[in-house]
C-alpha cells in the first residue's frame, strides 16, 4: 500500500507548525526571564536609592538636633557667639527650622543691643532666664516627645547633676529609638557622672558603633571618642584613654 503524499505533507506541516510555536515559546520565556531581572534590578536601584535617601534624612535630623541643644546650652551659658556658629550650622541643613532662627535671634540680640528683631517667644524668654529648669520646662512642654526630646531632657538634667531624671528620659528616648546614637552618647556622660565607668564605657561604645556608620557623624564621633578616653582615664587605663583620645585628635576634636 503506497503512503499517501497529501498526509504526509500534513504530518510534516505539523511537525513544522509545533517546531515554530515550541520555539517561540522558548524565545517569550526567555524575554519574560530577562523582563523580570532588568524589573528586579530596577527595583533593587529603587529600594537601595530610598534606604541611601532615608539614612541621608534620619542623619541629618540627628545632626540638627545635637547643633540645636548645643546651641541652646551655649546661648544658656551666654556663650553667644558660639550659639550663632551652630544655629548657622542648623541652617544651612534646614533653612526654615523655627527654633534655630527664633534662637539666632536671641543670640545676635545679645551680642548686639541694637539688634533689632523681634524674638518675643516662650522658647526665647525660657532662654533669656539663663535657668536648665526652665530650659527643661520647655521641651518638656513637647505634646507628644520623641526620642530626640527625651535626649535633649535627659542632657539637660546631666548639666544639673540629676542624674537618675537623666537617665529616665534617656531610657524613654531609647524605647522609641533604639537606633539613636545621640542618647547612648547621653547615657555614657550620665553614668560618668555617677561615677560608673564601666556603664559609662558601654554606653560610650553603643554611641560609637553607630556614630561610625555614617560620615554625617563625624564631629560627633569624636566627641563620643573623646570622652570614651576620659572614662578610661577614670579607670587608671591609660592606654585605652590614649587609643581614643588620638581617635578623637585625628578627627578634629579639641578638648574644651
Amino acid at each position: 500500500m503506497s503512503e499517501n503524499p497529501l498526509k504526509n505533507r500534513l504530518v510534516l506541516l505539523l511537525v513544522i507548525v509545533v517546531a515554530v510555536l515550541a520555539i517561540a515559546l522558548l524565545r517569550q520565556n526567555r524575554s519574560d526571564d530577562s523582563h523580570e531581572k532588568e524589573l528586579s534590578k530596577i527595583e533593587r536601584e529603587k529600594l537601595d536609592r530610598e534606604n541611601k535617601e532615608a539614612l541621608e534624612a534620619m542623619a541629618q535630623s540627628q545632626m540638627v538636633q545635637d547643633f540645636l541643644l548645643k546651641a541652646n546650652m551655649a546661648n544658656i551659658n551666654e556663650n553667644y557667639e558660639e550659639a550663632v556658629v551652630y544655629y548657622e550650622k542648623i541652617l544651612e541643613i534646614r533653612p526654615d527650622n523655627a527654633e534655630a532662627k527664633s534662637g539666632m535671634e536671641l543670640a545676635n540680640a545679645k551680642l548686639n543691643p541694637d539688634y533689632t528683631e523681634s524674638y518675643n517667644n516662650m522658647e526665647l524668654a525660657s532662654f533669656e532666664e539663663l535657668d536648665l529648669d526652665k530650659a527643661i520646662e520647655y521641651y518638656e512642654q513637647n505634646p507628644k516627645p520623641d526620642a530626640e526630646v527625651h535626649n535633649s531632657i535627659c542632657w539637660l538634667y546631666a548639666l544639673k547633676g540629676a542624674y537618675n531624671q537623666a537617665l529616665a528620659h534617656c531610657e524613654k528616648s531609647i524605647k522609641l529609638n533604639p537606633n539613636y546614637p545621640y542618647t547612648y552618647h547621653s547615657m555614657g556622660f550620665v553614668y560618668a557622672g555617677k561615677k560608673n565607668y564601666d556603664k559609662a564605657i558601654k554606653n560610650y561604645r553603643k554611641a560609637i558603633e553607630l556614630f561610625e556608620k555614617s560620615p554625617e557623624f563625624e564631629e560627633s564621633l569624636a566627641e563620643a571618642y573623646y570622652d570614651m578616653g576620659e572614662a578610661y582615664k577614670k579607670k587608671k587605663d591609660n592606654k585605652k584613654a590614649q587609643e581614643y583620645q588620638q581617635k578623637a585628635q585625628k578627627l578634629g576634636y579639641k578638648k574644651p
